[in-house]
């Protein structure tokens, strides 16, 4: 404001010094008015520049003391004018306005990165545990409840993993009021929504109209343009905060990447396993008697594995271990394994190297099944005697104990060219008598007990492959 004032007292007597040089100097009154006045505007605009450009220099330096000052921890020891002060406090309000909006969107994204980092480490911990992935999102985003809605196009079915804090619910929903809702929530944009509790301008358009008692987060699941389906946090108790939204919707969408990569694995699985089944077969065609072996091993060993209550994970390797167990023998001449006599030593020297053979073209491949212990070791036996490395007892993988038991029972119980087929009751006698001696005799046991309660199994499906 001083420095407003002196300006304009500078103006005034430059105007009227000018007007009084004039007069003094020009023999008309009006003439010499107007000159001095502009001369007089012309001196105090040259005047006040200089005197702004000085202040401003000073209230520069001034500024940079105190930040110096405040740098070191100081005091400044200079006085300085009320206005000074007035501008420079002006200045300091705005550098520290700039710099608290800086400082908080730096700490805005470092929370988001740590977040998300957060997010990847607890996802990549359970790894495509889909019910361990919901636990980790539900309670990363302070939900009562959270669940998973895949849309099925074949069967016009939603199938809903729901995780309510106690156990994971799995099935499957028809289009209805709900589902159709759900539809229409996340259809109507393309990018995820929170709903509160009560009455909400959103649900307007939907069928049903109670208001819901409970916050809603939906956040649908996109890859590029193609759509899988939602993922939805509902909280009961409590609002969500801005926080938790960002961590559900972070979570979401490495959560949409975790299902892509489901929907892509399931494929290549399902066209790999497909492949190697067509390959079994054509090695089982080799030999008359043993077409269709390799498949009859695999679904036996996957029934048997589920019935012992292995692991998903077992089974897996077991149905593609029984359908790889006899790879090798694509490197056996045919007329070895179409010989109708019983084979000559050299020649069964020949089959024997057919375990070898299957896993070193396996060993070759990076599959995610561990297969070639199956491989490998099914014609090992419990006393040592077995081959290709003699192993004995519990040195034997456990997998290929297993398969080492289907294995020989469906040989026993299908045609041979120098033998008939053994009826099914006398192969399980078989079995048991052997059992300690060429099977795991805990594992015979357990089979020879499921044998005798799945029995239409073997009969009907072994029956159909000898005609």
């Amino acid at each position: 404001m001083r420095l407003f004032l002196n300006c304009v007292a500078i103006s005034c007597i430059c105007v009227v010094v000018a007007v009084l040089f004039s007069h003094a100097i020009s023999v008309g009154l009006p003439t010499s008015i107007l000159s001095g006045i502009g001369i007089g505007f012309v001196m105090a605009f040259l005047l006040n520049f200089f005197l702004w450009r000085s202040f401003q220099k000073k209230l520069r330096a001034l500024d940079n003391a105190i930040l110096n000052c405040i740098r070191k921890g100081e005091m400044p020891t200079e006085s300085y004018k009320r206005d000074e002060l007035y501008g420079l406090c002006k200045r300091v309000c705005e550098v520290l306005s700039e710099f608290n909006f800086e400082k908080q969107k730096r700490e805005s994204s470092e929370r988001k990165l740590g977040q998300f980092k957060d997010i990847l480490v607890r996802l990549q911990r359970v790894g495509g545990d889909l019910e361990a992935l919901l636990r980790q999102l539900k309670w990363m985003a302070g939900a009562s409840g959270c669940a998973v809605l895949s849309y099925d196009p074949e069967g016009d079915v939603f199938h809903v993993r729901f995780e309510n804090g106690t156990s994971c619910i799995s099935n499957g929903i028809e289009r209805g009021i709900i589902s159709d809702a759900v539809w229409r929530v996340f259809l109507s944009r393309s990018g995820p929504m929170i709903i509160r509790r009560g009455v909400s301008d959103r649900l307007s358009s939907l069928p049903f109209k109670a208001p819901l008692p409970y916050d809603l987060i939906v956040i649908p699941i996109r890859i590029g343009n193609k759509f899988y389906g939602i993922v939805a946090f509902t909280k009961e108790e409590g609002s969500f905060s801005h926080d938790e939204y960002e961590v559900a919707v972070m979570g979401a969408q490495l959560l949409s990447l975790v299902v892509h990569s489901s929907h892509l694995h399931e494929r290549l699985t399902s066209t790999f396993i497909d492949t190697v089944a067509a390959l079994a077969e054509a090695i089982d065609a080799k030999d008359p008697y043993t077409r269709y072996h390799s498949k009859r091993v695999t679904e036996w060993a996957v029934l048997f594995g589920r019935w012992l209550g292995l692991q998903p994970q077992q089974v897996d390797n077991l149905h593609v271990g029984g359908l790889m167990h006899d790879l090798g023998k694509i490197a056996v001449p045919d007329e070895v394994l179409r010989k109708p006599q019983v084979l000559s030593p050299e020649e069964f020297e020949l089959i024997k190297l057919h375990p070898v053979k299957g896993a070193e073209i396996l060993s070759r491949a990076s599959l995610p099944w561990d297969v070639i212990p199956i491989v490998l070791h099914h014609h090992e036996r419990w006393d040592g005697k077995g081959y290709p490395h003699g192993l004995r007892g519990e040195e034997i993988p456990f997998l290929a104990r297993v398969v080492a038991i289907l294995d020989a029972f469906d040989a026993m119980i299908s045609d041979r060219a120098y033998r008939p087929a053994m009826p099914v009751e006398e192969a399980l006698r078989r079995v048991i008598s052997d059992a300690g001696k060429q099977f795991d005799p805990v594992l015979a046991s357990s089979f020879v007990q499921f044998a005798s309660q799945n029995m239409d199994v073997f009969v009907g499906r072994v029956e159909r492959s000898n005609l």
